[in-house]
């Protein structure tokens, strides 16, 4: 899954389809987040809700379930203070650094 959203990011950034880095950032987010990287996946949600211009009901229900079902997960095993710190830190960052932090192998 890493390696084709790689893929996905790298094509995506290439031709500047912003919703399509983003959908990518939030892909990555909940992937962390499956391999028990929650404050990762956290900060990777959380840059891709202010992002995307897709967040504003753009996502169909089942995507929405399957992110706020990871987003849960996160908070169960984070609490709520760190939860809350993981969001807002991913909210602040910009594309770049999104994506950069998407990329990043094993970061935390």
């Amino acid at each position: 899954a890493r390696a084709r959203l790689r893929e996905a990011v790298t094509s995506a950034g290439g031709v500047g389809y912003r919703v399509g880095l983003a959908g990518a950032i939030m892909f990555f987010g909940e992937l962390a987040i499956d391999e028990g990287r929650a404050c990762h996946g956290t900060r990777l949600i959380g840059a891709y809700e202010s992002l995307s211009p897709n967040t504003q009901g753009g996502l169909d229900p089942d995507e929405r379930i399957y992110r706020d079902t990871h987003l849960a997960a996160a908070r169960a095993v984070l609490g709520d203070a760190a939860f809350a710190r993981a969001w807002s830190e991913g909210r602040a960052m910009t594309l770049e650094q999104a994506v950069a932090y998407a990329m990043a192998e094993k970061a935390d």
